[in-house]
């Protein structure tokens, strides 16, 4: 059965409606069929009556693959309770709209999105399953991402450099260099490379900085390696073999 067919037949499965007949029926099937987003219809047991070529694009299966399986395939294992709760509001007739959420797809990667659900009725009124419309959000989330990375960048400078005019030692301008690293990049340990007198480069704590450079460590909070690319922050910090502080109370 092609998703057309299928939807077709699931929009006859809800009963007839007044006044509206086969050919307005094929009609409204062509405008699901059409549709950018993912519109997905299943019974009120969850399993799946019509995928149209929206959902195919977002989730990666046929209409051949889905038609007549539960929609807990497209669930990750933390989120199955979430179809549950979902399947009892609409048997008491509740919609469900624009929730966002996690699904996965075929080759079992996830996806964001944002997910609306409504009951289907049949001539009586009767709840006989539901509508599922599920939109891609995966670049608004990544762009939200980004910009709260770069929030947090910034006020990690500032913060730094407000302890710099307040430092009254080297010690205390080594220690904020630190702190605001190890909060920018999100890491558990970071540490200062200093040039010695002797020719010889230690780490801080060692010998007078003559030249220092700050270098993060690759570990995160999460103990898994990180590759990041330069960010203002990074700059900045980069900027640090340059600057000779001045200690002193003000």
């Amino acid at each position: 059965m092609t998703s057309m067919e299928a939807l077709t037949a699931a929009l006859a499965a809800s009963g007839p409606t007044p006044d509206v007949g086969e050919h307005t029926q094929q009609l409204l099937a062509a405008i699901v069929e059409s549709s950018d987003d993912a519109i997905v219809s299943k019974n009120l047991e969850g399993v799946i009556q019509s995928w149209n070529a929206g959902a195919e694009r977002l989730f990666g299966y046929s209409a051949d693959e889905v038609i007549g399986k539960s929609i807990t395939i497209l669930l990750p294992s933390p989120k199955l309770d979430e179809e549950l709760r979902i399947l009892s509001r609409i048997r008491r007739g509740e919609p469900v709209e624009h929730y966002e959420t996690i699904r996965r797809r075929k080759d079992g990667s996830l996806v964001d999105i944002s997910l609306t659900v409504s009951p289907v009725r049949d001539a009586s009124g009767r709840v006989v399953g539901a509508s599922k419309i599920a939109r891609d959000i995966s670049e608004r989330k990544r762009a939200e991402q980004a910009l709260a990375k770069r929030a947090e960048e910034q006020a990690a400078l500032y913060a730094f450099t407000d302890k710099l005019h307040r430092a009254r030692s080297t010690e205390e301008v080594y220690e904020a260099a630190l702190d605001t690293i190890r909060r920018a990049f999100d890491c558990e340990r970071a540490s200062i490379l200093i040039f010695a007198e002797s020719g010889r480069m230690e780490s801080y704590p060692g010998a007078a900085c003559l030249r220092a450079t700050a270098v993060p460590s690759r570990v995160t909070r999460r103990g898994t390696p990180t590759s990041r690319t330069p960010s203002p922050f990074a700059s900045t910090m980069s900027m640090l073999p340059t600057y000779r502080p001045h200690f002193g109370r003000r």
